[in-house]
């Protein structure tokens, strides 16, 4: 999973019950995506029989890393205009297998990048699914591929975790708000891990990866390189940086 500081809450609690939320969203926001890019390029060659679409995932995702198609169309969607199209995959799912992952660990900007992305997709395909069902056929399929027809931005957390984290906001709050403000503040901050329209705040320490827009190629593979000799330099338990995918591509 990735590790998202804790900023509002400071409750170890809460923060594992939030953490936990938010990752199993963006791992199916990252499932339909994928589902959704095998199947837009199914008419072009081996994929219907190397990929059981019918059941579901888990699909095998290192059968997608060296292939050509799909990194293409992840670099023009999900990726910076300098990215290299031959470490498309390796981003990509790379991040996903990080979401998987039971340990936590830090994303690379790249794949900072790659989940802003995502999860502006997903709102602005939420928010205006009627007003594109009604413009362009091509995004009726893609809104109703992904299921995300009739469905908000908000998805509450599970009942009993929501009390914890709920409860544990209102112990920090308590002794600084008014008491009928603190219930308000509770539900206010609530939204932030339960609001996809607030991960582009809750998700990330900073906006670093926005700067990889104005970067070169070479600028992108030295930034990346850079990163990853300082990552060795980290000795903090909470952490737990390493990149599960490895770059195989070829093309």
């Amino acid at each position: 999973m990735i590790r998202i500081q804790d900023r509002l809450i400071h409750d170890e609690a809460a923060n594992r019950i939030t953490q936990n939320f938010i990752n199993d969203r963006l791992i199916v926001i990252m499932e339909r995506v994928i589902r959704y890019g095998i199947e837009s390029l199914n008419d072009n060659h081996w994929r219907l029989n190397s990929v059981n679409l019918e059941g579901g995932f888990p699909i095998d995702v290192s059968s997608l890393m060296t292939d050509k198609e799909f990194a293409r169309k992840v670099s023009l969607d999900y990726l910076p205009d300098h990215f290299p199209v031959a470490k498309a995959n390796q981003m990509f799912l790379g991040l996903y297998m990080l979401l998987k992952a039971e340990e936590q660990h830090v994303p690379r900007l790249e794949m900072e990048y790659v989940l802003f992305r995502l999860i502006r997709e997903e709102v602005y395909l939420i928010q205006y699914a009627d007003m594109m069902r009604l413009r362009e056929n091509k995004v009726v399929s893609l809104v109703r591929l992904r299921g995300l027809e009739e469905r908000p931005t908000i998805q509450r957390i599970p009942d009993q975790d929501r009390k914890v984290v709920k409860n544990a906001i209102i112990r920090f709050f308590n002794g600084f708000l008014q008491a009928e403000r603190v219930d308000e503040e509770a539900e206010r901050l609530l939204l932030f891990y339960e609001d996809i329209n607030k991960y582009s705040f809750t998700c990330f320490p900073n906006t670093d990866f926005k700067l990889l827009d104005e970067m070169s190629a070479e600028e992108i593979a030295n930034l990346s390189l850079q990163r990853q000799t300082n990552s060795h330099l980290v000795k903090d338990n909470s952490i737990i940086i390493q990149f599960p995918a490895k770059d195989t591509n070829t093309f």
